[in-house]
């Protein structure tokens, strides 16, 4: 056999390994990650809270995206684990569902066994607006002891009115007003501002909110190495993917999140539920990536495939 030969046999021989490698990843992917809950702690510095409320912990959560395809024993393994790290509030930043809102009765018990001292707290998603699904999201949440803030605020509670949480409908929707979400904040209260997705950080950053959570971006869902998530929803690329940041002074949060959208798998991007611990300091943190889209990237790696099988034949 000349070297020829041997080069072309040696790289199909590698091209097979690498699709029965790929096959076992999309496996893996489908099946075990898109469905292995993991916990992110993050103590997150405000320098603005008061001493005694220092340490308060706050259970942080989004995207469920319940639908027919989301085993119930997910969302019930998501939910009990949320009360497991006895968190004093939790918030959770939308997109509730993605399907018919008739099913939303047997996630009943689910999320009203869930509890915490301070309350739990809710906004809505651009999911959650789709086929008039805002009223019963709304009423669900309601049902099962969660405070939905629709462009509305409320002190935390035995926080002596000096932690307000505030909430903002959906941007994508067209529904948001963040003007009334933090009318009547107090200016010396810390504000927590819950926000479906971090592209509303500029207009929360200059009315001075100490504190933004945010999901929506689901940390891009599939995460190439080297490379990133190629494909975030948000005006900032992969800028706010998923971390914990400062953006001049507002911190923000942004979750993977617990579901899934089409295609529905993770790929070095496992879902999560988040413990936040807040600290009475002012240490720096990161202010994000760089704001560039990936895509074109993905496009030239897909391009290449065609030219390596031709180089085999």
């Amino acid at each position: 056999m000349n070297r020829r030969r041997f080069t072309k046999k040696a790289m199909k021989v590698g091209l097979a390994a690498a699709g029965a490698y790929a096959l076992g990843r999309g496996a893996y992917c489908a099946f075990w990650e898109s469905y292995h809950l993991r916990v992110t702690k993050w103590s997150v510095p405000l320098p603005r809270l008061p001493a005694d409320l220092d340490g308060l912990r706050v259970g942080f959560l989004s995207d469920t995206h319940l639908c027919p395809s989301m085993p119930n024993e997910y969302v019930a393994r998501t939910l009990d684990l949320v009360g497991q790290l006895a968190p004093e509030a939790i918030m959770f930043t939308g997109d509730l569902l993605s399907e018919p809102a008739d099913r939303l009765p047997q996630y009943l018990d689910l999320f009203a066994r869930v509890e915490a001292p301070r309350g739990k707290y809710a906004v809505l998603g651009n999911h959650d607006f789709f086929s008039e699904r805002s009223g019963p999201a709304t009423a669900f949440l309601r049902e099962t002891q969660w405070r939905p803030l629709r462009n509305q605020n409320i002190a935390l509670p035995e926080t002596k009115g000096r932690v307000w949480i505030a909430g903002v409908d959906d941007p994508f929707s067209e529904r948001e007003d963040l003007d009334a979400a933090l009318s009547g904040v107090p200016d010396d209260a810390v504000c927590i501002l819950l926000s479906h997705t971090p592209d509303l950080i500029e207009p929360v950053t200059a009315a001075g909110v100490d504190l933004m959570l945010a999901g929506h971006t689901h940390g891009g869902q599939i995460v190439l190495p080297f490379i990133g998530p190629p494909v975030v929803p948000s005006k900032y690329g992969a800028k706010y993917a998923w971390g914990l940041f400062d953006c001049r002074g507002t911190r923000m949060a942004v979750t993977r999140g617990v579901g899934m959208i089409s295609p529905r798998i993770r790929f070095n991007c496992r879902p999560e539920v988040v413990l936040l611990t807040l600290r009475r300091d002012d240490r720096t943190l990161s202010t994000g990536g760089p704001e560039r889209d990936l895509r074109p990237q993905v496009r030239r790696m897909r391009n290449s495939v065609p030219r390596l099988r031709r180089a085999t034949r």
